[in-house]
């Protein structure tokens, strides 16, 4: 009798472990914008035993991610200032945001930092995941920087049509 419970809580035991390291990723890692509502990246690396290491190299990859989604998001403030600035006669001259947008992405994640990092245990491995958020009122000041970068003058209810351009939230992109 005690060799058939000890069977049976070793099994429950195993079965809880297998299932534990066969978990979905978590939501912030499969949608990072669902964190606190702001613009984010995470990303996930095989975990090597190394946290420094891994660390960095999740952080550097997400930032790369930030930045692509901040350029897809200012090539579509872009085409939303462009249609707006047409008068249906002739188009007025315009510029891109899209050109300056380098310099002004780069300004954007400068100081950003890891908000989140976890190992995540699945059957597929271990892997360091992290997540990297755009500071709150970032998105405010990201946009402002471009119109003032481009000498562009718009009137409030522009601005915050290329605001809500900006913040739309994309595709959900899932990173593992």
């Amino acid at each position: 009798m005690f060799n058939r419970i000890v069977f049976v809580a070793v099994a429950l035991t195993a079965s809880a472990l297998a299932q534990a390291e066969s978990a979905p990723w978590p939501e912030w890692v499969m949608d990072p914008s669902s964190f606190e509502g702001r613009l984010a990246a995470s990303d996930c690396v095989p975990y090597s035993g190394s946290l420094n290491i891994d660390r960095q190299q999740v952080a550097a990859n997400a930032r790369v991610a930030l930045a692509q989604q901040i350029s897809v998001k200012i090539k579509a403030m872009d085409k939303t200032y462009q249609s707006r600035v047409d008068d249906g006669k002739a188009s007025k001259i315009r510029s891109s945001f899209e050109s300056s947008s380098e310099q002004t992405v780069d300004a954007a994640l400068n100081g950003v930092r890891l908000k989140k990092v976890e190992i995540i245990k699945n059957s597929e491995g271990r892997f360091l995941c992290g997540l990297l958020t755009l500071e709150q009122g970032s998105d405010t000041k990201l946009v402002r920087d471009l119109m003032v970068a481009k000498s562009v003058d718009v009137d409030k209810n522009t601005e915050e049509i290329l605001l809500a351009k900006f913040r739309e939230r994309s595709a959900k992109t899932a990173t593992k």
